[in-house]
């Protein structure tokens, strides 16, 4: 009896995670295929538009008929609307001027950063690589030695150091030519999101074990941030440094002290809370979530304002410049 009902959960577990996982891929979709669609009808730039639908197709493709119908027909609408003028005898290259291309990956891109000084690009990959280009499109360096998809690559604020997370449960710290420094290997699931601190000492990992941890630049694990009660999707420093915001599918984004102290919990979002930044002066955090609102919080976790408008999944937020 012990061991039927042991099987029986872990079943239903197996079950559970399928089915989570299927929803977070089609959220993603309809995400980039809205996202295409704005790109599209704001006609800023025709060549996000198409790389938008591309990355929704490719996603529908590798949910392996899963996706659902409505789903998917919007996806193929979205990437024949960025391929085809609107106007009848306009040419194509009119709307479609491919500005660069940055080939090497063997599969889907997951991540990309800038480095400080807007010279190389890192790319995180699920062909569990990271690799580095320079601004022209040169591969100059892949990085291999995750053991599974590379989701998440940040550069320190010298530049000389990039930092990538993976579903392996790791993070790896990489000098810019590509030398391995460190592999920190303390979280108990998947790895979400990695950060530098805007000195460089710290660096905050958001992972599936529900957890921040923060690490010193040498690899030394400095704290363990428990309290949220679900995957932690994103975490950002304060241009302070002195404050973390981390966003779950618990619908929570807290705020942490450097020190690992729990300052607030900021409760309004009626689902998954995929990203998070703070504005340049501080004072202000954004949140995203598949609740398809951005909400906008003080730093002593009020709410200030509700975005409402998308029809669909907010991945990411971020603020101009100037705030």
């Amino acid at each position: 009896m012990v061991l039927t009902g042991l099987t029986g959960w872990a079943i239903q577990s197996a079950f559970n995670a399928k089915e989570q996982t299927e929803k977070v891929q089609n959220q993603e979709i309809l995400a980039l295929s809205q996202s295409s669609k704005l790109y599209h009808l704001l006609n800023k730039d025709s060549l996000d538009a198409l790389i938008e639908a591309i990355k929704a197709g490719v996603k529908v493709k590798q949910g392996a008929g899963k996706i659902p119908l409505e789903t998917r027909m919007l996806s193929v609408g979205m990437l024949q609307q960025a391929i085809y003028p609107q106007t009848i005898g306009e040419n194509i290259q009119e709307h479609i001027q491919e500005k660069n291309r940055l080939e090497g990956h063997q599969n889907s891109v997951w991540d990309v950063a800038f480095s400080p000084d807007g010279q190389t690009i890192a790319s995180g990959s699920w062909d569990n690589t990271i690799k580095l280009w320079s601004r022209e499109g040169k591969l100059l360096h892949t990085l291999s030695g995750h053991q599974d998809l590379v989701s998440s690559v940040a550069f320190s604020p010298d530049g000389q150091t990039i930092a990538s997370g993976s579903w392996d449960k790791t993070i790896k710290f990489w000098s810019q030519e590509g030398k391995l420094l460190h592999t920190l290997e303390d979280h108990q699931d998947w790895v979400r999101s990695v950060v530098f601190s805007p000195d460089g000492q710290t660096i905050a990992s958001g992972s599936d074990d529900g957890t921040i941890k923060l690490w010193s630049r040498e690899g030394k694990l400095l704290h363990t941030l428990s309290g949220h009660q679900g995957v932690v999707f994103s975490v950002a420093f304060s241009p302070d440094g002195q404050t973390i915001a981390s966003g779950s599918d618990d619908g929570t984004i807290k705020l942490w002290s450097r020190e690992g102290k729990l300052l607030h919990t900021l409760s309004g979002h009626q689902g998954v809370v995929f990203s998070v930044a703070f504005s340049p002066d501080g004072q202000t955090i954004a949140s995203g979530s598949d609740d398809g609102t951005i909400k906008l919080w003080s730093r002593e976790g009020k709410l200030l304002h509700t975005l409402s408008g998308h029809q669909g999944v907010v991945f990411s937020v971020a603020f101009s410049p100037d705030g």
